[in-house]
């Protein structure tokens, strides 16, 4: 009884499992006790026993399958030229440590991503030893046209933003992007 005279919810069944375990309705959900307080819909959690494709698993938990070490990568694309590139090359490689303890996926398509960023930091040097030797020893020439540092600095970005987004997308597949162009830095 309530303080107006109005009868209460019904009581709970006592807490620990039931020996047969919670009934199961036709819509393949797990009745729970609090549906006869709060009404049919709020005591209906997922069934565990036959889950539906694209279900979160039991507890929340999804396998974490390391395409956020290649979305790192779209930090390029801050309206910085060069430096834009750099930070992203360097935050890719940088997290590679903690995808280590992710999962066997999340690890390799992580261990992957770092050879990548750290392709890209070896290029952006010999990108930036070029132009200082434009600049000094090369000027007065044909050599000191900056041409070509400007043209290989638009085609390695716009390979990273592909390699970026394949990367992504077999990730997003749990599956891990192969990628010939990075070198080999980590194991």
């Amino acid at each position: 009884m309530t303080d107006n005279g109005a009868p209460g919810p019904p009581p709970l069944p006592p807490p620990g499992p039931s020996p047969q375990g919670p009934p199961d309705d036709a819509a393949g959900s797990t009745v729970c006790p609090s549906a006869a307080v709060y009404g049919p819909a709020a005591g209906r959690v997922p069934s565990t026993a036959n889950p539906q494709p694209g279900a979160v698993p039991a507890g929340g938990a999804l396998e974490f399958t390391g395409g956020l070490y290649y979305g790192l990568g779209f930090l390029a694309f801050i309206p910085v030229p060069f430096l834009g590139l750099l930070v992203a090359a360097i935050v890719m490689a940088a997290n590679y440590a903690g995808s280590r303890d992710k999962g066997a996926l999340a690890a390799e398509n992580g261990r992957r991503a770092a050879n990548w960023g750290l392709t890209i930091i070896a290029v952006m040097i010999l990108l930036a030893i070029w132009v200082v030797l434009l600049a000094t020893v090369f000027t007065g020439s044909w050599w000191s046209t900056p041409a070509g540092p400007v043209i290989t600095f638009l085609a390695l970005s716009i390979t990273h933003l592909v390699v970026v987004i394949m990367g992504v997308v077999e990730a997003g597949k749990r599956r891990v992007l192969r990628n010939v162009l990075a070198i080999p830095f980590l194991g």
